[in-house]
């Protein structure tokens, strides 16, 4: 497993799981049991993070050149499978949060240098793609993994990083 995310409004909670080299997204009740591949061809995924609101799994897909922002239903296997951004430029897709209360997804994108590190934002309906961060009006080596927690934005490379974003 590269990655993992509890859904705390089911009991007994489920933690989903990305798995990389199975490729694939599953999940587990929090007792060990009901064990359920949820997506099946899940290629590249390397970080995940679950909208309870709206029952949605996201994910960032870094498989060398093709990489994007994809999501799906938190509930059923294999259904709504969504890219909300693709490209097939070789970029490092490492780290996604999802926030909401605003209806936006971020992601980090570590690059294979530093000129290339970014921190993206997107709304959930696919519009106002932007970068909030990037070298060289803000220093970041390679932002690993990224969380947003009452509207600030917390991220990490070579240290811990807190932004307030709205």
């Amino acid at each position: 497993p590269i990655s993992l995310d509890i859904d705390t409004s089911v009991v007994p909670n489920m933690l989903y799981i990305g798995e990389r080299g199975a490729q694939r997204i599953s999940r587990i009740d929090i007792n060990g049991n009901n064990y359920q591949i949820m997506v099946t061809d899940a290629i590249g995924v390397r970080d995940l993070e679950l909208d309870l609101k709206n029952r949605k799994i996201y994910w960032v897909r870094n498989a060398y050149a093709d990489c994007a922002v994809v999501r799906a239903s938190m509930d059923t296997v294999d259904t709504s499978i969504e890219e909300l951004y693709h490209t097939t430029y070789n970029y490092d897709y490492m780290g996604i949060a999802v926030d909401t209360k605003n209806e936006q997804v971020f992601w980090t994108r570590a690059g294979g240098s530093i000129s290339k590190c970014k921190i993206w934002r997107m709304g959930f309906d696919k519009t106002g793609m932007t970068a909030i961060f990037e070298y060289p009006d803000f220093y970041m080596s390679k932002p690993w993994d990224i969380e947003v927690f009452n509207d600030s934005l917390y991220f990490s490379d070579t240290g811990l990083h807190k932004d307030n974003v709205y």
